[in-house]
Order: structure tokens, then C-alpha cells, then sequence
């Protein structure tokens, strides 16, 4: 049975909603989606170095970014209150732009867009995130397209989520689980994003 890999990236001080929104709605899927190609989740960090979260609370990561290679179903860049320190350190931008190359498609959560926009994946494309980093990212990043308003946006293969918990919203929707027929009713209906009206498509 094929899987499908999905490496979220942290890093010191990220936040720990963030990662978990997306682990635990991937395992449920897996849990109770009886899906074909089920989900591989993985966390890496720069040097495979545990992560010490935003709460405080220690994450231990399973790999480590430089070692990490393709092909990639997904590649999320979570945010948190060291993202702009992330955003700046080349290495990780480095690895974060090589990996974007082997997945089949990129995302970011809340302000990991900041981490992205480093990278030069958000140029030209329309993005989001929290509320209170827009107005920055737009400054620092004029060739973006910031908009605040959507819970997340999709432009061709990248995603970009808005606030913490929009990466549910986010991962739910990307993953199709809230439609699969595979999905109960119950299940679909429990987990159906909480706004998925303000979802932005572009291209």
C-alpha cells in the first residue's frame, strides 16, 4: 500500500497548534477513512534537534531537515513565535526551497508564510496569514499578494492557512476527508471545516 509522505517542518519556538491541527487530522483519516493511500507523517527540524514549542512544551522531531529528501506528497512550514528567526536563517530557507522542489504541492501555517515568502514560493501569488502578521509580510514582501481575510487560500500547488487553527480547516479540505465516500456520514459532517466558505482559490 503506497503512502503518501507529509513532512511538517519546525523549529525553535514554533507553535505546537500548529503541527498538531495537522498530525491529528491526518491520523484520523487514516484511523477511520479506510483510504487507499494513507498517510506518512513526519516532523523534521534543523538538525533533527527537539523542538521547544511556544507553550514550552518540547516536541521531539523525527528526522532531520538536511538529511530529508523527495518525493514528498506535502511539505507544511508551521509558524509560531520564532518565525522570523526561521524566516532568516538561510539554512533552513535553503532546505525549505529544495524540499519544495520534490513535493507535489507546499503549505504554510499561520505565520510560516513568512518562512515561505523567504524562499521565493510566494512570489506572484496571493497568501495568507494570521491577521496580525499581514500588514508585515505585505511590507517585507511586495511581490506578494497579502490577503488577510480567507481562512486559506490555494494558488496552483501552495496553500497558505491563516490563523493557528486554520491549519485544521486547511488540512481537512486539502486532504478531502470531509467528502471522501470512504467517510462515514457522521464523520463527514463532525469534521467539516468551520469555514470553508472563506476558502480563496486562485489559478
Amino acid at each position: 500500500m503506497d503512502e503518501r509522505l507529509i513532512v511538517i517542518v519546525g523549529y525553535d519556538t514554533a507553535e505546537l497548534l500548529d503541527i498538531a491541527c495537522v498530525t491529528t487530522s491526518l491520523a484520523m483519516a487514516n484511523q477511520i477513512g479506510n483510504l487507499a493511500h494513507p498517510y506518512r507523517v513526519s516532523v523534521a527540524s534543523p538538525g533533527g534537534n527537539p523542538i521547544t514549542c511556544g507553550s514550552g512544551l518540547t516536541l521531539q522531531s523525527q528526522q532531520p531537515l538536511e538529511r530529508l529528501t523527495g518525493p514528498l506528497d506535502t511539505l507544511i512550514v508551521s509558524g509560531g513565535l520564532g518565525h522570523e528567526q526561521a524566516a532568516a536563517d538561510p539554512r533552513l530557507v535553503g532546505h525549505v526551497r529544495r524540499l519544495a522542489k520534490e513535493s507535489r504541492r507546499v503549505a504554510s501555517v499561520c505565520t510560516g508564510a513568512g518562512i515561505l515568502a523567504a524562499t521565493g514560493l510566494l512570489d506572484g501569488r496571493r497568501a495568507t496569514t494570521h491577521w496580525r502578521y499581514a500588514s508585515q509580510l505585505a511590507a517585507q514582501h511586495p511581490q506578494i499578494t497579502v490577503d488577510s481575510s480567507p481562512i486559506y487560500i490555494r494558488d496552483g500547488d501552495v496553500y497558505t492557512a491563516a490563523g493557528i487553527t486554520s491549519a485544521l480547516d486547511l488540512t481537512l479540505a486539502s486532504s478531502k476527508m470531509i467528502t471522501a465516500p470512504s467517510w462515514p456520514a457522521k464523520w463527514r459532517g463532525t469534521w467539516s471545516p468551520t469555514c470553508s466558505d472563506r476558502e480563496t482559490r486562485h489559478r
